[in-house]
């Protein structure tokens, strides 16, 4: 038994060989007597050598820790951390919180906590102490969080609906309220534009332009819509111009184009039979206007017709036919 021994000491200390020995297993430190064979170690071939009462010893495994969690939020979110044990536990961590010394007691072989950070924080494991052992050792292990800062579109103040034809300059960035600046402004086409939008000569309809803030990740990228509505302008006709005479004493005002439905008509330049309704007549020469005002959007269009008068005094005409008499050859 002697012989098989992994080592020998002349005092009773003996340290932990990993290339011999393994964590977990029971090794025992025995007593050995006999004649000294001049480097300390008894003769076990002597007569008189004997060997003691044994005792066990065992070596656990040091405690290990490491660090794992999230990297990366945007700013309000909550990053998770969590620390990793070997041992029996309970265990003391030893770690930094940007540079500054931190101590946690965990019961378990791992535990997560969540923080809450508005700028970026570096967290890094420094030890581990197996309270139950009293066995400590080193760890090393870093993780960054990056916090990003959300971005901002603002909120649409659309303005108020224009009627086709009217001629305005816009800076679209005064359509929305509480926004970042530095985005970018796309059309319906998801085309990129300018923050000018001129109204004239644009169609009628509702026009969608879109405000876009890039976000870093993981925060999102941030939109907000506004709308410009051009309502299309109704129909004013006229009517043809025409003459007044002897023989023509009434003129009829208004065309078959005029926009019908609730629409309101007023004629004004002189006297007419009905002046609010799209055709109507009149017995005077004069310039007429027809203004149509479309009821719901209050947009308007007018046209104008000359009605003249022919005061020039009437010609008589004379026709001569050959004259016959009755039963005449």
């Amino acid at each position: 038994i002697y012989s098989q021994a992994l080592a020998t000491n002349p005092t009773p200390e003996f340290s932990f060989n990993s290339a011999t020995m393994s964590t977990g297993v029971a090794y025992f430190i025995c007593p050995a007597a006999g004649n000294d064979l001049g480097n300390g170690s008894p003769d076990p071939t002597d007569d008189c050598f004997i060997i003691g009462e044994c005792v066990p010893v065992f070596w656990q495994a040091l405690p290990t820790a490491s660090i794992l969690g999230t990297t990366s939020l945007c700013e309000g979110e909550s990053a998770d951390i969590t620390f990793n044990m070997t041992g029996v536990g309970p265990f003391e961590v030893e770690y930094l919180a940007n540079n500054v010394p931190q101590t946690m007691t965990v019961f378990d072989t791992d535990t997560t906590f969540s923080i809450t950070p508005n700028s970026t924080i570096q967290y890094q494991i420094a030890g581990v102490n197996d309270l139950s052992l009293n066995c400590s050792n080193t760890a090393a292990g870093i993780i960054t969080i990056s916090v990003s800062t959300p971005v901002n579109a603002g909120s649409a103040n659309n303005p108020d609906p224009l009627c086709e034809g009217e001629d305005f300059t816009f800076d679209l960035n005064d359509f929305v309220i509480g926004g970042d600046s530095g985005g970018q402004w796309t059309n319906s086409n998801n085309s990129l534009i300018s923050n000018v939008f001129q109204t004239v000569n644009q169609p009628p309809g509702t026009h969608i332009f879109t405000y876009t803030v890039t976000a870093s990740a993981p925060c999102l990228t941030q939109s907000t819509e506004i709308e410009i509505v051009i309502n299309p302008t109704p129909i004013a006709d006229a009517g043809e111009s025409q003459s007044l005479d002897c023989n023509t004493t009434v003129a009829n005002l208004g065309g078959p184009n005029t926009s019908q439905g609730n629409f309101t008509y007023e004629w004004t330049g002189g006297n007419v039979e009905n002046p609010s309704v799209p055709i109507t007549t009149t017995t005077e020469s004069g310039i007429y206007t027809l203004l149509v005002t479309d009821n719901l959007t209050q947009c308007t269009a007018s046209e104008t017709v000359e009605i003249t008068l022919d005061n020039s005094a009437p010609q008589p005409t004379l026709s001569f036919s050959d004259l016959s008499c009755f039963n005449a050859d």
